[in-house]
């Protein structure tokens, strides 16, 4: 019997292969600058026009 949390955990593995390279991601920096980028984009998407 397989573990189902260890045998999803294993196929996002596998559909995210390639991923952070095609991202342009080498490191953590380079993901936390993403997370922040698209942070500030919904925060725009929803603040927008609440001046």
């Amino acid at each position: 019997m397989v573990n189902a949390a260890k045998y999803s955990f294993l196929k996002m593995q596998k559909a995210f292969v390639g991923e952070a390279e095609r991202l342009g991601l080498k490191n953590e920096q380079d993901v936390a600058k993403m997370v922040d980028e698209i942070r500030q984009e919904l925060w725009k998407e929803r603040y927008a026009g609440n001046d």
